[in-house]
């Protein structure tokens, strides 16, 4: 069955999971899938595996993705081994998504602005290497914005419960919001962070200590777990509110 097929099938419903994307030729055969008039389809995962010696750009992964936009009321969407550099602007009109996975998406430097969906619940980014930096643009914040600008978004990821990064072997930079601003709420729903084998992570971000976090999960990542000791740590004033803290190191301890 060929990708452009499953716009046969109108009354497509619950959960759809579709591999070998990454062998798809033409963004075309994506387009006349038409998944975004599928309004019964809730669950969806996105595979990007491909045979061995396809060769794809980033850009022609990039406009397949473009192409296999789902419906607005998506619940939750995993995207597995996508090749582009960025992702597409749609993310962030799955207003009604609750679960999103982003696993071994490879080539991603810059993470979209995931802050701005309204129920998002559970977040997982795994092994995504070429990530250096979640800052403002994750959040949801516009890059170069202003006091004022700020004001106006007044809460960033409100429905957030549990959020994991793993395996981002190339991030060094967690940063928060570079304004003061009593309005802007990040993660004011947030109660279990993971963060695992993040080996050259510098640093917690200023606003950890806002957010109700109940249970953090520190895994292999060496610099955190020296700046997180307890009461010597530099990093521990910025976790010591939270009630169960977990932190190992390589072998397990």
């Amino acid at each position: 069955m060929k990708l452009g097929d499953l716009n046969k099938l109108q009354y497509l419903r619950g959960y759809l999971s579709i591999r070998g994307i990454g062998n798809v030729q033409d963004a075309g055969d994506a387009e006349r899938a038409k998944l975004l008039n599928k309004q019964n389809l809730t669950c969806l995962k996105l595979n990007f595996s491909q045979d061995s010696g396809v060769q794809r750009t980033e850009d022609e992964s990039a406009a397949l993705l473009e192409a296999l936009r789902p419906p607005l009321n998506l619940v939750y969407l995993q995207i597995t081994r996508y090749r582009g550099a960025k992702f597409p602007n749609w993310m962030v009109s799955l207003v009604s998504l609750r679960i999103l996975i982003l696993n071994r998406c490879h080539n991603c430097y810059l993470l979209p602005p995931l802050g701005k969906l309204p129920l998002l619940k559970a977040l997982r980014m795994n092994y995504m290497d070429k990530v250096e930096e979640v800052g403002l643009e994750f959040l949801g914040v516009e890059t170069g914005s202003n006091t004022t600008e700020l004001e106006s978004f007044s809460v960033s990821f409100p429905k957030l419960e549990e959020l994991r990064f793993v395996g981002l072997s190339s991030w060094k930079q967690w940063l928060g919001v570079r304004y003061t601003t009593s309005s802007l709420k990040i993660m004011p729903s947030l109660r279990f962070l993971e963060i695992s084998n993040c080996e050259i992570l510098e640093a917690l971000p200023e606003f950890l200590p806002t957010m109700p976090v109940q249970e953090l999960v520190i895994d292999n990542c060496p610099i955190l777990e020296r700046r997180c000791q307890k009461e010597a740590g530099e990093e521990w004033h910025l976790i010591s509110h939270i009630q169960n803290i977990e932190i190992k190191n390589s072998s397990g301890q």
